[in-house]
């Protein structure tokens, strides 16, 4: 009996613990893959930075600036504009970022839905971190 109030508790408190201390809830030593959630919203978007380890090198070891992340959403319509929800959802990553990588200059963002490519887009700095992209490949059998 207390086995599976322990089971349920840690379910429901796992959704909300930031990503460092979902690592340790999980497989100890598997290696971190660009699909584990680095940050995850009420909306069900979740981002991680790619590559999962090294994202964000410093200049002294080649690094330019650019971070990329990959945007995982439940359904494409995250993706159409007007996007408020998106970008709000970046704009606190964006932070998240700044914080460990203070040299950021430039965010490319790749966002997927069911496992397809839907969106390619970037934030820049000179641009007031504003969210410019485009859907890809809408077919119309999926209109």
């Amino acid at each position: 009996m207390v086995r599976p109030l322990i089971l349920c508790l840690l379910l429901l408190l796992l959704p909300v613990l930031p990503a460092a201390a979902q690592s340790h809830a999980r497989e100890p030593g598997t290696a971190a893959a660009p699909t584990r959630p680095w940050v995850v919203d009420r909306t069900g978007l979740t981002a991680v930075p790619l590559p999962a380890r090294g994202w964000c090198p410093t200049p002294q070891q080649g690094g330019t600036g650019v971070v990329r992340l990959r945007i995982d959403a439940l359904d494409r319509t995250a993706y159409a504009a007007p996007r408020r929800d998106l970008q709000r959802f970046l704009s606190g990553v964006r932070f998240l970022i700044e914080q460990d990588c203070p040299q950021v200059w430039a965010i490319e963002v790749q966002g997927y839905a069911a496992g397809t490519r839907r969106f390619l887009g970037s934030l820049l700095r000179e641009d007031g971190w504003a969210l410019e992209g485009a859907m890809l490949g809408i077919s119309d059998a999926e209109r």
